[in-house]
């Protein structure tokens, strides 16, 4: 997370640089128009790019298909429309290459192949872990947690896997007593 602060600190110093160095080559006004002209194109080719990527959505889904590629596509095309309407040379230049579907497709896998990494990496290293609280309303307003997956308890090291905050397991309250509430 340090890495993607500094990147948005230094990205509009970036942006400003580049833009008085083309407005110093080209002329203020000219590298404004240009800034605009391409703001108003990546609006344009993402809007168009982004209904045919709907319609392959609407077609997969139709079919009974889950549309996870044209997802993660229309994600980039978004992406692609935000940062070509952000003005600076730089953002649209990756705006611009974001526009093209062999390198769309090319993020997606290395999106894909992060994120299966990282998943991997986490399960090996006994880190993150879903967590599931069950609340069982009744007399004595008894509670429940489980913690499936990683390892460990989900209240830190040392304290009992499947108990509560306050060190009640299961759906019995503090007295012994069962809940009357809904059970799953």
């Amino acid at each position: 997370m340090p890495r993607l602060g500094l990147v948005l600190l230094l990205v509009p110093f970036l942006e400003f640089y580049v833009l008085v160095e083309v407005g110093a080559r080209i002329g203020a006004f000219n590298a404004v128009l240009l800034v605009i002209l391409f703001a108003m194109a990546g609006v344009w080719l993402a809007r168009t790019q982004g209904m045919g990527t709907l319609a392959r959505i609407q077609q997969s889904l139709a079919q009974g298909v889950l549309p996870a590629d044209e997802m993660l596509d229309g994600l980039f095309l978004l992406l692609a429309g935000i940062l070509m309407v952000f003005p600076g040379f730089v953002s649209d230049v990756f705006g611009i290459l974001l526009l093209l579907p062999p390198v769309r497709r090319l993020a997606a896998h290395l999106l894909r192949r992060h994120m299966s990494a990282t998943m991997q990496a986490e399960g090996r290293a006994g880190g993150s872990s879903v967590h599931v609280r069950t609340w069982y309303f009744g007399p004595g307003g008894a509670r429940h947690t489980e913690t499936f997956g990683g390892a460990g308890g989900m209240f830190g090291p040392g304290h009992g896997g499947g108990q509560g905050p306050d060190g009640i397991d299961g759906p019995e309250g503090a007295d012994g007593t069962r809940g009357d509430g809904p059970r799953p």
